[in-house]
């Protein structure tokens, strides 16, 4: 689902806290989801879709500046699932310091 349509449904739903998180946990079941589509095996493979995931809620809390925070789903991540996010925060460490340089 795009960013846009996550908006139109928490519209739709009264822009409760309820729906608002229930639009997290879709958006958190996203992650598993392209995970199995792209056959993920690596943290860094997962780490990439939270980014994409993390951009798709920034996306979403632009919609709504006075009710949605930005950093919500990895706010709620951390909340949630705190060895994940460990997990996702020790991978972002590595890729940053990896002497190749690759681009994150």
């Amino acid at each position: 689902m795009k960013a846009k349509e996550y908006a139109q449904k928490y519209k739709d739903e009264g822009q409760t806290i309820d729906s608002l998180l229930e639009i997290w946990k879709l958006m958190f079941s996203e992650v598993k989801d392209i995970a199995e589509m792209r056959h993920a095996q690596s943290n860094g493979a997962v780490y990439s879709i939270y980014k994409e995931i993390d951009q798709k809620w920034k996306c979403f809390a632009r919609q709504f500046p006075d009710k949605v925070n930005a950093t919500g789903f990895t706010d709620l991540l951390k909340e949630f699932s705190p060895q994940l996010w460990n997990e996702l925060e020790q991978t972002r460490i590595y890729l940053k310091n990896r002497t190749d340089k690759y681009p994150m």
